[in-house]
């Protein structure tokens, strides 16, 4: 299911597996600039989706989605902790962001087939 990504639709997505990269055009019935629909279309079955992992580990590992080609990657998503001056970087935003890290940390370990190598 396409997703629109800034102005454009998200239509072409690309996988790789640290060797080779591997690329598809997609199309569908459907698409929506809200990332939680796709996510909940795919769990109701309605497509394949190419998500972020954080968005769908929960799903995953509760066997409402399944990784169709766990041993290739979907792209790289940036996570990014903004702060508007140094002095916003109090203790409690480096405690948030360290929980974030840790969080992050401990569902890549979750991913289906995750080696230390390939991450």
């Amino acid at each position: 299911m396409p997703l629109p990504l800034s102005s454009r639709v998200h239509d072409h997505w690309s996988f790789q597996d640290g060797k080779r990269e591997v690329s598809l055009t997609v199309s569908g019935d459907r698409f929506s600039d809200d990332a939680d629909v796709v996510r909940l279309w795919a769990v109701a079955g309605a497509g394949i989706a190419c998500k972020s992992w954080l968005d769908v580990a929960a799903d995953v590992l509760a066997g409402r989605l399944k990784v169709l080609i766990p041993e290739l990657l979907c792209e790289r998503a940036p996570l990014n902790l903004l702060c508007a001056h140094r002095a916003q970087l109090s203790k409690p935003v480096n405690l948030s962001r360290e929980m974030l890290v840790s969080r992050c940390t401990f569902l890549s370990s979750q991913f289906p087939g995750f080696s230390d190598t390939a991450h």
